[in-house]
């Protein structure tokens, strides 16, 4: 929770301040497809990407007229090593060889993908790297 949810929160309360200032910015936080279902890596991993999302989505509403925009990129899962760390007696097997990684992650790509796709406030954007991207509205 504390870097997939309270560390996100506390960099926008960081961050935020200085956009009403200048009356605009844009801020986009990396979620996960978690978010828009369930996912392998567990019910904590889970709930902090749907808090992300609803975090992204308050924000979007409190800062509309200041001219600050609000994001959440929810990428599909990677080839990372956070399985390593994982309690292998605590994991659903099950559920992660339904994974199918995305070998090559580019957050580059995704959040080019993202403005492509022409995500503004409140939308969740939804980015396979950069290869293929939408909007959730």
């Amino acid at each position: 929770m504390a870097i997939d949810f309270t560390a996100p929160v506390y960099l926008m309360r960081a961050v935020l301040p200085f956009m009403q200032k200048q009356t605009s910015g844009t801020i986009f936080n990396v979620s996960s497809k978690a978010e828009t279902s369930g996912a392998a890596a567990g019910i904590t991993y889970t709930a902090a990407k749907h808090g992300l999302v609803g975090a992204t989505k308050q924000t979007v509403w409190r800062y509309r007229w200041e001219g600050i925009r609000c994001n959440a990129i929810c990428p599909s899962p990677g080839a990372t090593k956070v399985s390593d760390s994982m309690v292998k007696e605590k994991t659903d097997v099950a559920s992660l060889q339904q994974l199918t990684p995305v070998q090559n992650f580019d957050l580059g790509a995704a959040l080019r993908g993202a403005a492509a796709a022409g995500c503004g406030g409140g939308d969740d954007c939804v980015s396979d790297f950069g290869r293929e991207s939408q909007c959730e509205r």
